[in-house]
């Protein structure tokens, strides 16, 4: 069977520019495809265009979406359903898994939840023309009506997953500077009210041996001459035995890398931990830093504190690992100061790069129904991150989208990248030279001053 599999673009995002990461889902899905003997492509529109000739030969496609793509993934399908023949269309990701009605409306199938174990069920399923019912996290018409099978969240064997075979991507071959996407585990024990992460892959955690984490990286350095990874975990040290057994490896195998990781802050209370990721090539690490309002971490159910972030900022450093702050602004707690405070304490931590999120009321969160009632009707592309998308309590939608784009102007200023270029810190001035070019470039696009515009208009029509 000819299978085409697409990840759509996103819009303008200011942080992934400088080097996009596909997501591993879709890339993993396509070789459990390929070795079951179909013919399978690859289109990620990020790194190419989807070229609509072979889109036309497939007998199904598969779409793989979180809320910010959703609008262009649910635009491909509806042109693919518009074919001369019929094209099965197949939904998958965050969205369709929370919201798979809607996506139903473009869509044959949508697969709810992890997909490794439902692809081929599914695809023997279509070309022998039954057993549909049988297969769990399934959602399906027939007949004219929406069938949802149950929800079952097991979640597959990470160790039986084969490694991702990157060539299915077109003219993945093409790009010049890679950054590979690996993963470790699946899963979080946490509850973030603005997270849905646990609805998808489950609070227990599940990890691959040390062992075919090394194969993969083995593969990939052998396969593409690959030098730089990220660890796409949502907690690369949550399980810090596994973590620290990998890490040994690495370094005794001596293999050449560099890479990042997402990890929480009580990572670096572990000094042997510390140690082993500088070793073994750690340059960065990720930490959602979220709130500098301690009111705001007691209600986002944040178990950390902001001692600990400071710490592990300090910590960090200490080994010469450079550190990404995450945060998110906009929570019932949160005055238009908490986004001033967040700045200024990223600066005097001496964080190297910041994130300033609006919150976002994605679908599958605690937050997503608690906020139905403020929303502001925004399109599901407005769902980035970037954009303001509810009305706050302690102000208004449009002076909190000015605070954050003033918030991230302020942190990647000319004086800091000045400060650093005086200190001869030349990579950290370049990070900042490039997020200031980001986020000019994103202030400056016409779709962002019309929404600015709206956002105005309702602040004056609530007053």
């Amino acid at each position: 069977m000819k299978i085409v599999l697409i990840e759509p673009k996103s819009n303008l995002n200011i942080y992934s520019q400088w080097a996009h990461i596909p997501r591993l889902g879709i890339i993993i899905l396509g070789t459990i495809l390929k070795k079951a003997g179909h013919e399978v492509k690859i289109y990620i529109e990020e790194i190419s265009k989807i070229n609509w000739d072979k889109i036309y030969e497939a007998n199904v496609v598969g779409i793989s979406t979180i809320t910010a793509t959703a609008p262009k993934a649910f635009e491909i399908a509806k042109k693919i359903t518009m074919a001369e023949r019929k094209i099965l269309v197949i939904l998958g990701g965050s969205h369709p898994t929370f919201l798979p009605d809607e996506s139903l409306e473009y869509a044959d199938f949508v697969v709810r939840g992890e997909g490794e174990e439902i692809v081929l069920p599914l695809i023997k399923a279509i070309e022998q023309g039954k057993g549909f019912e049988k297969i769990n996290n399934l959602s399906y018409k027939m007949f004219g009506k929406n069938f949802h099978n149950p929800f079952i969240l097991t979640g597959c064997d990470l160790n039986k997953l084969p490694i991702p075979d990157f060539s299915l991507i077109d003219s993945w071959d093409k790009k010049k500077k890679v950054t590979f996407p690996i993963q470790t585990t699946r899963g979080c024990p946490y509850n973030c009210t603005f997270c849905s992460v646990t609805k998808i892959f489950g609070h227990k955690l599940r990890y691959k041996t040390p062992e075919k984490v090394i194969k993969e990286l083995e593969w990939q350095i052998s396969e593409w001459g690959a030098e730089e990874f990220f660890f796409v975990d949502d907690n690369f040290t949550a399980y810090k035995k596994g973590a620290k057994e990998l890490l040994k490896k690495i370094t005794e195998k001596n293999l050449d890398i560099k890479w990042i990781a997402q990890v929480r802050a009580d990572a670096a209370k572990d000094e042997i931990l510390l140690m082993l990721m500088r070793n073994a090539g750690c340059q960065m690490v990720c930490i959602g830093m979220e709130s500098v309002n301690p009111d705001t971490l007691l209600s986002a159910k944040k178990s950390q504190t902001i001692e600990e972030v400071r710490h592990a900022i300090k910590k960090f450093h200490q080994y010469k690992m450079r550190v990404h702050g995450m945060f998110v602004v906009g929570f019932d707690t949160d005055s238009l100061a908490t986004t001033k405070e967040i700045v200024q304490f990223a600066k005097k931590e001496g964080v190297d790069s910041v994130q300033i999120f609006p919150l976002v009321p994605l679908p599958g969160t605690e937050i997503y129904k608690e906020f139905s009632k403020r929303l502001l009707g925004a399109g599901w592309e407005k769902y980035d991150g970037h954009h303001v998308v509810f009305n706050p309590t302690q102000t208004s939608s449009y002076r909190l989208q000015l605070a954050i784009m003033k918030a991230h102007a302020e942190f990647y200023s000319l004086w800091q990248i000045m400060k650093k270029l005086l200190k001869r810190d030349w990579f950290s001035a370049g990070i900042r030279m490039y997020g200031r070019q980001l986020a000019e470039k994103w202030k400056n696009q016409k779709s962002v001053k019309k929404y600015l515009q709206k956002l105005k208009f309702l602040a004056v029509k609530h007053k």
